[in-house]
């Protein structure tokens, strides 16, 4: 009766260090995408422009 409850205790251990790892693996490109994300926004939004050698102003350009 004791090994059964130690197995049993055991699998559902490793279940949810599985999940876990798994949760992990899934999250972590997915912070990285929307971090990306928001530093691109942020760069654009607070991009100034820019003048060239003519002395033409030259807005920046945003890529959707």
């Amino acid at each position: 009766m004791v090994g059964a409850l130690l197995t049993v205790l055991a699998v559902i251990g490793f279940g949810g260090l599985f999940a876990l790892l798994l949760g992990v693996l899934v999250t972590l490109p997915y912070c990285s995408w929307v971090g990306a994300y928001l530093l691109g926004r942020y760069a654009s939004i607070t991009d100034e422009t820019v003048l060239t050698r003519s002395g033409s102003v030259r807005e920046s350009v945003t890529i959707r």
